[in-house]
């Protein structure tokens, strides 16, 4: 499909080519760009639409589709993960590379996982490498949690922005502390503040907590 793609970028620069010289067309800079950003469009459109789907969409079968789609190993461990099968989803992570943009995703997604899976001192040492202070205090507050720290349980969640996060502590604190009304209203809250892959994870994931018989956490 790429190949068609090249082929027919080929055939129309070719054709805009003989289009400017026939006619005597003198094309500016401003051309230039907006003609190359054209054909750069066209060529990954369906990675442009791919990415918005996947990031912005709160429609969840249709991001479901897309995400079955995806090759990259990063897709491939939150597939597995709304599966709840963390033994595949480690495989797909450890296919992520151990340094640049890829030792970010590699250490947010082993972090949720070992919180998952209990081993929290794993946990730990993967939220260290965690950069992005939003996503490294949601882990480290998710792990004060699940260990009963409630001080620094709410240290960490007082440097947090970001809604989605803060309506699934509230979510999980409540479901903790018995209250489930309340932990369903900021579930809720935090299932309809989110979009694309966040939404869809949030969403899978309660589905998933509530065939379980003895359910320990909200989502």
């Amino acid at each position: 499909m790429l190949y068609i793609r090249y082929v027919l970028l080929f055939v129309i620069s070719l054709g805009i080519g003989l289009l400017t010289g026939f006619y005597g067309i003198e094309l500016t800079i401003a051309h230039f760009i907006l003609i190359v950003f054209g054909l750069l469009v066209f060529i990954f459109s369906d990675r442009i639409f791919s990415f918005f789907v996947l990031f912005f969409s709160r429609d969840m079968d249709r991001v479901e589709k897309i995400l079955y789609k995806q090759k990259h190993p990063y897709y491939a461990a939150l597939l597995y993960i709304t599966k709840g099968d963390y033994d595949e989803a480690n495989k797909k992570v450890e296919l992520l590379k151990k340094w640049g943009r890829q030792k970010e995703m590699r250490a947010s997604l082993k972090a949720g996982l070992n919180i998952e899976m209990c081993d929290l001192s794993a946990a730990k040492k993967e939220a260290e490498i965690i950069k992005n202070p939003e996503i490294r205090s949601y882990n480290y507050a998710l792990i004060a949690l699940t260990e009963n720290e409630w001080e620094s349980f709410r240290m960490y969640k007082s440097k947090l922005k970001n809604k989605v996060f803060l309506y699934v502590l509230e979510a999980e604190e409540e479901f903790k502390k018995g209250n489930t009304e309340k932990a369903e209203q900021s579930g809720t809250l935090a299932i309809e503040a989110s979009r694309g892959l966040q939404k869809y994870l949030l969403y899978t994931s309660l589905a998933r907590q509530r065939t379980k018989p003895n359910r320990e956490s909200f989502f």
